[in-house]
């Protein structure tokens, strides 16, 4: 009887081990890949989140500094602790106050017009994430 000598693995062994082992090694990193991107864009959401109510507060004083009965269209462009901030702003609607009864007189006044709306569009960019927000804004004209 021949007397079989074998020690160690065949070759398909060793290739069906191989095989199976670059395999999970492949998966594992596709899926630590996936989740390092994941958390980046998750930093980079929060930073910008955590930015937009001082950057919408900055853009809503910019839009009440500059208001005037002719302008119809406002631009800026800020940084906020390395978020940036491209805005527009187009002027929606202008508009007085409700009318006021006078007692004296038994009618209504109507008031002048220095009330604007504005609809602002903003895009906040954070290295190669971006995000657009867009809202609406009030500003007056004392003059």
């Amino acid at each position: 009887m021949p007397q079989n000598n074998s020690r160690g693995f065949t070759l398909v062994e060793v290739l069906v081990a191989s095989v199976i082992l670059f395999s999970t090694i492949t998966a594992v990193t596709l899926i630590y890949r996936g989740a390092l991107l994941s958390s980046t864009k998750a930093t980079q959401s929060v930073r910008i989140t955590g930015v937009l109510p001082v950057a919408t507060e900055q853009i809503g004083y910019m839009i009440r500094r500059q208001t005037s009965g002719e302008v119809t269209d406002l631009s800026g462009r800020n940084v906020f602790w390395g978020v940036q901030v491209e805005w527009t702003a187009n002027r929606t609607d202008y508009r007085s106050a409700p009318s006021i009864f006078n007692f004296d007189t038994g009618r209504d006044e109507e008031q002048p017009k220095k009330y604007f709306l504005w609809h602002v569009s903003a895009r906040f960019s954070l290295e190669n994430y971006q995000r657009d927000y867009e809202f609406t804004e009030i500003s007056w004209n004392e003059k």
